[in-house]
């Protein structure tokens, strides 16, 4: 199903949120065209770059994305996060497995694996970067699997999972290793310059509440 994907990592100042940040996250869903959004502490290091706060909408159409990272009200959360340093990924995504409305979990709660690395032209605009996504979904635990590209250096690669414990054991799986493998040969490392970070794939887990736009 044709949607769209935004993304943004964010090094925020402290380890819990203000009132007026939490009040910010939840009106996200509440911008046409959010089909959803989910955001949270991230949980991981190695690959996060000084990222520390993950936000992910998805939304209905691609026509959805013009201007946002510039509203009022995306750049009144941001104000509310206290974020020192931003990466705003946003591109028309795939979605492989999901919907847009329920809960992930029993619960309410979901864990959210996004990966954004630096992928070269080619990869960008050929099929293979769908095709290749899609042994990810035999994985156990993933229950949520979107994938996009944009004309933007960076393509991304979005897995939620239903715990901490199905993500990690998502992580050591022979069928994302093989994944792996297939897609570190695909990262452009000539475009770090132009993208201006450290590491070719940037990468965060946060668990979070997930907030729909529509009731289940």
């Amino acid at each position: 199903m044709g949607m769209a994907d935004f993304v943004g990592l964010f090094e925020v100042l402290g380890d819990t949120l203000s009132s007026s940040a939490v009040d910010a996250l939840q009106s996200l869903a509440k911008i046409p065209g959010v089909e959803d959004a989910s955001w949270g502490f991230t949980y991981t290091t190695s690959r996060s770059l000084n990222f520390n706060f993950g936000v992910n909408l998805r939304l209905s159409t691609t026509n959805s994305l013009n201007g946002f990272s510039e509203s009022t009200v995306f750049r009144s959360m941001v104000s509310a996060l206290g974020s020192v340093d931003e990466l705003i990924v946003c591109c028309e995504s795939t979605r492989l497995k999901g919907r847009a409305t329920g809960p992930i979990s029993s619960s309410g709660e979901c864990v959210t694996h996004i990966v954004l690395p630096l992928c070269t032209q080619a990869l960008r605009t050929a099929p293979d970067l769908q095709s290749a996504a899609e042994i990810l979904l035999d994985i156990p635990g993933v229950e949520d699997l979107s994938i996009g590209a944009s004309s933007a250096p960076r393509c991304l690669i979005i897995v939620r999972f239903t715990s901490a414990e199905a993500e990690e054991a998502y992580r050591d799986h022979p069928i994302h290793i093989d994944y792996k493998k297939w897609l570190l040969p695909n990262v452009d490392t000539n475009a770090q310059k132009e993208d201006g970070r450290k590491i070719p794939i940037v990468a965060v887990d946060f668990a979070s509440p997930r907030v729909s736009a529509v009731p289940p």
